[in-house]
């Protein structure tokens, strides 16, 4: 999924229509959005991610309060009874097809200067190799086909899930993350009833069997017992595992800002010495200067006496 386009019509700051294409150059293909606090930026987040999936996926909240995505000043602009709409079009490439997903919230002001909301309208087109555009008939399975809503935040998030991501005690949610994209919880679910499956085909098996067979599916149960405790001891002690690296890295590091505390201690001490060095110094500068000074007096002094006496 690679994103061509997105229009925005009285979306939140984006009053009117407004239009942003992504860089689709291979060699230059990431497009930077820059803008001061307040310009624009989360909406615009917000806008792909509502256009996608609307504020409710799945009992998954994508957008709080749907009100608050119109446009203030087209509000501020309509006449009590006018209808005021928002949209966000979404441009896109899937598996050789370009899509484009439009979704369309539409208003009525009221004369106390609200809007009375209908609900949202999602519509999607697909076009083929041949150029040819139909309507897609299914628009929400679709896209939740392209990019599941549960797996959409590993995919549209903010900065901040970066470092999420990079922590160790992440892996799990990385793990799940890789099994949704490439539906490999399909896959897990057929393991486990075929594994019930076969569990009840030996049950049958061995209520109806006797002699040699019987024991060897005894056998064969005890064996799989085993197998299943050991796997289990295997999963404790690589948790326990990840436990004991994740401490020692909080250990390390704790040792790494505690050395450098160390340094930063000595170049505080050896500060303090300079400092109390330099007042030293400082008070013999002082008493010589005295010293001098009175000195001076005297023998500017010796005329002056003289000459009065």
């Amino acid at each position: 999924m690679k994103l061509e386009r997105i229009v925005l019509e009285n979306f939140r700051q984006y009053c009117g229509q407004q239009r942003l294409s992504f860089a689709k150059d291979k060699k230059r293909n990431v497009t930077v959005i820059h803008g001061v606090n307040g310009a624009g930026k989360t909406s615009l987040f917000l806008a792909i991610n509502w256009c996608l999936y609307g504020r409710n996926v799945e009992n998954i909240k994508v957008v709080d309060n749907v009100g608050k995505l119109v446009s203030k000043d087209a509000i501020s602009r309509a006449q009590p009874g006018d209808k005021v709409q928002t949209s966000v079009t979404i441009a896109f490439l899937h598996n050789g097809h370009r899509y484009t997903v439009k979704r369309v919230l539409t208003g009525h002001k009221l004369p106390n200067g609200t809007l009375e909301m209908e609900p949202d309208e999602f519509v999607m087109n697909r076009t083929g190799i041949d150029g040819q555009a139909q309507k897609v008939n299914n628009p929400l399975g679709t896209m939740n086909a392209i990019l599941p809503v549960n797996a959409r935040e590993y995919f549209l998030f903010d900065g901040e899930k970066i470092d999420n991501f990079a922590k160790p005690e992440a892996a799990a949610e990385v793990k799940k993350a890789i099994q949704l994209i490439l539906k490999l919880e399909i896959l897990e679910r057929a393991k486990y009833h075929l594994g019930k499956s076969a569990d009840e085909y030996r049950r049958e098996l061995k209520r109806t069997s006797g002699g040699e067979l019987r024991d060897l599916i005894e056998q064969d149960e005890k064996l799989r017992t085993e197998k299943e405790k050991t796997l289990r001891r295997k999963a404790e002690l690589t948790e326990e595992k990840e436990a004991a690296r994740r401490q020692i890295n909080d250990i390390e590091q704790k040792l790494r800002d505690s050395q450098n505390a160390k340094a930063l201690q000595e170049q505080r001490d050896l500060l303090e010495r300079e400092l109390k060095q330099r007042r030293s110094e400082l008070a013999e500068t002082v008493k010589t200067l005295r010293e001098t000074a009175t000195t001076a007096y005297v023998i500017l002094a010796k005329p002056a006496v003289a000459k009065a006496l």
